[in-house]
């Protein structure tokens, strides 16, 4: 006989999903992530001036609205022909790495720290059982907020940035407000990271799928080719292409239970071409967190050196290590920046076809758009929690199977099926774009 069970909403994430486990027989035939929403933002820019899209696809989400701003930005800049000065580029990184910050921090604290401490109240019990964390939550927060207001003039949907130039340019006052507040960012997460490894929050380890192949999709930052490469679970490099060739390489499967996607390696087919991205992904990069020179000198990459026993759990840490390396990585931009170069040339009223790349919060990335004449013809969107949507849909199904009782899903696996969930800090407003 066949079993439905719906543990409800998913809790403690953006947006809204309910898990669904389907058994027989004591074995689980079905486990699903529904995400039922449906947004439709690449319909709605269909037609869109390319000057107005980059505001409008911003409103995607609060969480992440600087990134995709950016993204757009620098997609319409190369489907225009647009040459970005590198004081441009510089400070539209330092906008994204300011959202890093925040929305880390509101990750880490507010949505996860809970299941390390055994707080199911969440941030609420969180207050009175541990002040001091939630503190220093609100202080990291509140400092990659005012990083993004001070270049982007407002701290969610920033509105000076555009396409070639800023609308409101930054002022040495503006700069001075984010090196200070990188500084305060970086003192403050350099002293929970070494809390963290002396006292340790780690839980039961939980590892992938059993049997799925682990392919980690990190875009490399600083490439000369913008290349995206996928790593195996031990490091080693499996494939990498170029921005232009995105497209060829990664394909999508659609399913009539969810209105989040699911991308996959064309070359490796589905399931074994499902990739996983985010902070754990970053640290196999070229230019990853474990190269930090200061990262390494607290001792950070003990921590992660085994990487045949790939835990997802460490992406938690590895999200507090990161808060850590963006304050870092925004303050090396400031120095020697040239506040007179911030403007390309370009023709607005084109037509051409380009590629916007970067890493967010949760991991890469990509706009894809068609101009003509100055209009949006056609977009394709995928985020960061649609590339791990498929990989945390296999979990469910794993978990659930360790975890099933008399055709129920016992106590303790409704918590770790949550916990895991958490783990990727799912964002289903950008998901169902």
């Amino acid at each position: 006989m066949s079993t439905r069970i719906v543990l409800g909403k998913a809790t403690r994430i953006e947006g809204n999903a309910n898990i669904y486990i389907e058994v027989e027989d004591g074995r689980v035939q079905a486990a699903r992530f529904m995400v039922p929403d449906f947004r439709g933002f690449e319909k709605i820019l269909q037609g869109c001036p390319v000057e107005q899209a980059p505001t409008m696809i911003s409103r995607v989400c609060g969480l992440c609205s600087a990134a995709h701003q950016v993204a757009s930005i620098d997609a319409i800049e190369k489907a225009l022909g647009f040459e970005p000065t590198p004081g441009l580029v510089a400070l539209r990184e330092i906008v994204v790495l300011g959202e890093w910050i925040a929305s880390h921090a509101l990750s880490y604290f507010f949505l996860a720290m809970p299941d390390l401490v055994d707080a199911p109240g969440g941030i609420i019990e969180l207050a009175r059982t541990h002040p001091d964390a939630v503190r220093e939550a609100f202080a990291l927060r509140d400092a990659g907020q005012r990083i993004v207001r001070a270049i982007g003039k407002r701290a969610m949907h920033p509105v000076s940035l555009a396409i070639g130039r800023f609308l409101i340019a930054p002022s040495q006052d503006d700069l001075d407000e984010v090196r200070r507040s990188a500084r305060d960012v970086e003192t403050r997460s350099r002293r929970l990271i070494l809390e963290t490894l002396e006292t340790g929050t780690r839980r039961e380890r939980i590892a992938p799928p059993a049997g799925q192949q682990v392919n980690l999709l990190v875009h490399e930052n600083g490439s000369s080719d913008a290349a995206f490469t996928v790593y195996g679970r031990d490091g080693s490099a499996l494939l990498s292409f170029a921005r232009e060739e995105f497209e060829d390489n990664v394909a999508e499967l659609r399913t009539e239970w969810t209105r989040s996607k699911f991308p996959y390696l064309a070359q490796l087919g589905f399931p074994a071409g499902i990739m996983l991205v985010g902070p754990l992904a970053r640290t196999y990069g070229r230019d990853g967190i474990l190269l930090d020179r200061e990262i390494v000198a607290l001792g950070v990459p003990a921590r992660l050196e085994n990487r045949g026993d790939l835990a997802l759990d460490d992406v938690d840490f590895c999200r507090l290590v990161e808060i850590f390396w963006a304050a870092r990585r925004i303050e090396k931009h400031l120095d020697g920046l040239n506040l007179e170069a911030l403007s390309a040339d370009g023709n607005l009223s084109g037509s051409g076809q380009g590629l916007g790349v970067l890493e967010a919060p949760r991991g890469v990335l990509v706009h894809s758009y068609l101009v003509d004449r100055g209009r949006v013809e056609r977009l394709r969107l995928l985020v960061a929690t649609q590339f791990n949507n498929a990989f945390i849909n296999l979990l469910l199904h794993d978990l659930a199977e360790r975890h099933i009782e008399r055709d129920r899903v016992s106590p303790e696996g409704e918590q770790i099926i949550g916990r895991s969930i958490r783990i990727f800090d799912p964002c289903l407003s950008c998901a169902t774009h």
